[in-house]
């Protein structure tokens, strides 16, 4: 992936979140667009060069901590939302992603699975328990 492409790719959330309304469902419709360009990029690997490339053209300074995250570091260079906001939504696509979420099935998911917040719970819940599990004794 090229950063032609890669700002194309960014581009397209942003217009999205532009264009979103204050109505109750809007939130999925960028959810979705972000969540489609996040797997995308971890299928081709984006690399931590590239992203230093984008934000750099972007003129926005991300954490290192953030950029390790592809969800997190599409919302940090998209999305006009609070920090707090910014780690639940992040976290919902990160649990939609570990649970094989397909992209056009996000939005029914996130619903079935309680919503915005309980998803990001959930992958709280899901890291924690990865993290601390023994795998030899």
């Amino acid at each position: 992936m090229d950063i032609k492409e890669a700002l194309q790719d960014v581009q397209t959330i942003k217009s999205v979140a532009a264009g979103l309304t204050r109505k109750r469902d809007d939130i999925y419709l960028l959810m979705t667009v972000t969540y489609r360009i996040g797997r995308k990029w971890l299928i081709r690997v984006v690399s931590a060069a590239l992203r230093d490339e984008i934000a750099a053209h972007e003129e926005i300074r991300v954490d290192r901590r953030t950029q390790r995250n592809v969800f997190r570091f599409l919302i940090e260079l998209a999305w006009p939302v609070k920090i707090k906001l910014r780690s639940r939504y992040t976290n919902a696509l990160q649990y939609a992603r570990v649970r094989n979420c397909p992209i056009e099935g996000l939005t029914d998911f996130i619903k079935r699975n309680g919503g915005i917040e309980e998803c990001a719970k959930k992958y709280i819940a899901h890291k924690k328990k990865v993290r601390f599990k023994r795998t030899t004794w």
